[in-house]
């Protein structure tokens, strides 16, 4: 069976990968970390124009 991203997508955690995010956002000056953040910034753009629920910083830790 291959998995589709749609598949993934689907099965994400929006919350929780909001809460990842902001502990990745919070180790400053390391290369990785920024191309990460900023993957899983086009990631979530990408998401939620397809109509994901995507949970945004901000609105899962309030």
């Amino acid at each position: 069976m291959t998995t589709k991203i749609h598949d993934v997508l689907a099965k994400t955690d929006w919350a929780l990968l909001a809460q990842q995010k902001l502990a990745l956002l919070r180790i400053d000056g390391n290369p990785a970390v920024d191309g990460l953040i900023n993957f899983l910034d086009a990631l979530q753009d990408a998401a939620e124009a397809d109509g994901f629920p995507v949970v945004w910083l901000g609105e899962s830790s309030r």
